[in-house]
């Protein structure tokens, strides 16, 4: 979900099933490539929450 603001963006995206990654950018976002880039950094951060639930 994203939304254009008078001065800026704001990104919300599920990372996972227990996070929520926002981010707020400025006016200046290249949002093209905050697209092309944002299913890694998602990725990632999954792993990185995945590695710290204990069995």
């Amino acid at each position: 979900m994203s939304a254009r603001c008078g001065t800026g963006h704001v990104m919300v995206t599920a990372v996972g099933s227990r996070a929520l990654l926002v981010v707020v950018a400025d006016e200046g976002l290249d949002l093209a490539a905050f697209r092309r880039e944002i299913a890694a950094v998602v990725e990632e951060l999954a792993r990185h929450l995945d590695a710290d639930v204990t069995s």
